[in-house]
Protein backbone atom coordinates (compact mmCIF):
# COMPACT_ATOMS: atom_id res chain seq x y z
CA UNK A 1 0.00 0.00 0.00
CA UNK A 2 1.39 3.60 -0.62
CA UNK A 3 1.02 6.40 1.83
CA UNK A 4 1.53 10.25 1.15
CA UNK A 5 4.07 11.32 3.88
CA UNK A 6 5.01 15.69 4.35
CA UNK A 7 7.45 15.66 6.31
CA UNK A 8 8.79 19.09 8.17
CA UNK A 9 11.86 19.34 8.28
CA UNK A 10 15.28 21.59 8.49
CA UNK A 11 17.48 22.09 5.35
CA UNK A 12 20.77 23.76 4.84
CA UNK A 13 20.06 26.19 1.76
CA UNK A 14 22.61 26.93 -1.22
CA UNK A 15 23.31 30.07 0.64
CA UNK A 16 24.17 28.40 4.00
CA UNK A 17 21.10 29.72 6.32
CA UNK A 18 18.83 26.98 7.83
CA UNK A 19 15.03 26.86 6.89
CA UNK A 20 11.77 24.79 7.94
CA UNK A 21 10.59 23.14 4.73
CA UNK A 22 7.61 20.69 3.95
CA UNK A 23 8.91 17.81 1.84
CA UNK A 24 6.52 14.95 0.47
CA UNK A 25 7.18 11.27 0.43
CA UNK A 26 6.21 8.04 -0.97
CA UNK A 27 6.15 5.09 1.36
CA UNK A 28 5.25 1.62 0.37
CA UNK A 29 4.11 0.12 3.73
CA UNK A 30 1.51 -1.82 5.34
CA UNK A 31 0.52 0.21 7.97
CA UNK A 32 0.68 4.22 9.05
CA UNK A 33 2.83 2.59 11.79
CA UNK A 34 5.51 1.21 9.22
CA UNK A 35 4.62 4.69 6.63
CA UNK A 36 5.89 6.52 9.84
CA UNK A 37 8.84 4.75 11.40
CA UNK A 38 10.02 3.78 7.23
CA UNK A 39 10.09 7.81 7.06
CA UNK A 40 11.69 8.84 9.81
CA UNK A 41 14.60 6.57 8.92
CA UNK A 42 14.97 7.37 5.85
CA UNK A 43 14.64 10.99 5.47
CA UNK A 44 17.11 11.80 7.49
CA UNK A 45 19.46 12.00 4.49
CA UNK A 46 17.78 14.94 3.47
CA UNK A 47 18.16 16.84 6.73
CA UNK A 48 16.81 16.99 10.36
CA UNK A 49 13.54 15.75 10.77
CA UNK A 50 11.26 18.01 12.95
CA UNK A 51 7.44 16.41 12.49
CA UNK A 52 6.06 14.49 10.37
CA UNK A 53 3.10 16.66 8.86
CA UNK A 54 0.54 13.92 7.21
CA UNK A 55 0.27 10.63 6.26
CA UNK A 56 -2.25 9.80 4.15
CA UNK A 57 -2.92 6.62 2.28
CA UNK A 58 -2.53 7.08 -1.52
CA UNK A 59 -5.01 6.83 -4.66
CA UNK A 60 -1.90 5.36 -6.27
CA UNK A 61 -1.57 1.59 -6.57
CA UNK A 62 1.39 1.28 -7.84
CA UNK A 63 4.26 2.89 -8.93
CA UNK A 64 5.93 2.68 -12.81
CA UNK A 65 9.95 3.27 -12.88
CA UNK A 66 12.69 2.44 -10.79
CA UNK A 67 13.33 5.43 -8.98
CA UNK A 68 16.10 6.67 -11.10
CA UNK A 69 14.87 9.84 -12.23
CA UNK A 70 14.64 12.71 -10.92
CA UNK A 71 10.83 13.55 -10.52
CA UNK A 72 7.64 12.22 -9.82
CA UNK A 73 4.24 12.13 -12.02
CA UNK A 74 0.66 10.91 -10.77
CA UNK A 75 -1.29 9.10 -13.59
CA UNK A 76 -4.72 8.84 -13.77
CA UNK A 77 -5.72 5.69 -16.45
CA UNK A 78 -8.84 4.57 -17.25
CA UNK A 79 -9.09 1.53 -18.24
CA UNK A 80 -11.45 0.61 -21.05
CA UNK A 81 -14.28 -2.09 -21.08
CA UNK A 82 -17.50 -2.72 -22.89
CA UNK A 83 -20.60 -3.38 -20.79
CA UNK A 84 -21.72 -6.48 -22.38
CA UNK A 85 -25.33 -5.70 -20.98
CA UNK A 86 -25.84 -1.67 -22.58
CA UNK A 87 -22.91 -2.47 -25.34
CA UNK A 88 -21.25 1.04 -23.88
CA UNK A 89 -17.97 1.40 -23.23
CA UNK A 90 -17.40 1.97 -19.74
CA UNK A 91 -14.02 3.51 -17.83
CA UNK A 92 -12.28 2.33 -14.87
CA UNK A 93 -9.90 4.93 -13.33
CA UNK A 94 -6.54 3.98 -11.51
CA UNK A 95 -3.97 5.90 -10.00
CA UNK A 96 -0.09 5.32 -10.67
CA UNK A 97 3.03 7.33 -9.74
CA UNK A 98 5.51 7.79 -12.68
CA UNK A 99 9.21 8.54 -12.22
CA UNK A 100 10.12 10.00 -15.24
CA UNK A 101 12.28 13.11 -16.04
CA UNK A 102 9.52 14.94 -18.25
CA UNK A 103 5.86 14.66 -18.85
CA UNK A 104 6.34 13.39 -21.88
CA UNK A 105 8.57 10.85 -20.74
CA UNK A 106 6.39 10.00 -17.85
CA UNK A 107 3.67 9.54 -20.71
CA UNK A 108 6.13 7.13 -22.81
CA UNK A 109 6.83 5.09 -19.60
CA UNK A 110 3.12 4.47 -18.82
CA UNK A 111 2.68 3.73 -22.67
CA UNK A 112 5.84 1.33 -22.48
CA UNK A 113 3.96 -0.26 -19.01
CA UNK A 114 0.19 -1.00 -20.59
CA UNK A 115 1.80 -1.26 -24.34
CA UNK A 116 2.68 -5.24 -23.99
CA UNK A 117 -1.14 -6.00 -22.01
CA UNK A 118 -4.51 -6.44 -23.38
CA UNK A 119 -5.79 -3.66 -21.50
CA UNK A 120 -7.24 -0.99 -23.35
CA UNK A 121 -6.73 2.56 -21.88
CA UNK A 122 -6.12 5.81 -21.68
CA UNK A 123 -4.33 8.39 -20.15
CA UNK A 124 -6.96 10.83 -18.42
CA UNK A 125 -4.48 13.19 -16.62
CA UNK A 126 -0.97 13.61 -15.84
CA UNK A 127 0.64 16.08 -13.46
CA UNK A 128 3.77 16.34 -11.53
CA UNK A 129 4.03 16.19 -8.07
CA UNK A 130 5.89 17.99 -5.28
CA UNK A 131 7.22 13.85 -4.06
CA UNK A 132 10.86 14.34 -3.53
CA UNK A 133 11.51 10.67 -2.88
CA UNK A 134 9.69 7.14 -2.53
CA UNK A 135 10.72 4.83 -0.25
CA UNK A 136 9.78 0.92 -1.20
CA UNK A 137 8.77 -1.85 0.79
CA UNK A 138 11.66 -4.05 1.24
CA UNK A 139 10.59 -7.80 1.52
CA UNK A 140 14.07 -8.72 3.06
CA UNK A 141 14.32 -7.40 6.13
CA UNK A 142 13.56 -9.13 9.58
CA UNK A 143 11.88 -6.57 12.40
CA UNK A 144 14.37 -7.14 14.42
CA UNK A 145 16.46 -3.82 13.70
Amino acid sequence: MLFEVGVRMERTLENGAQAKVLEQFVVDAMSFTEAEATTTKEVSAYGTITDIVTIKRSRCTELIGDGSKEKWFKAKVNYITIDEKTGKERKTPNHYFVNAETITDAKKAVDDCFGTTMIDYSVATLDETKVLDVFRHDLNTNNED
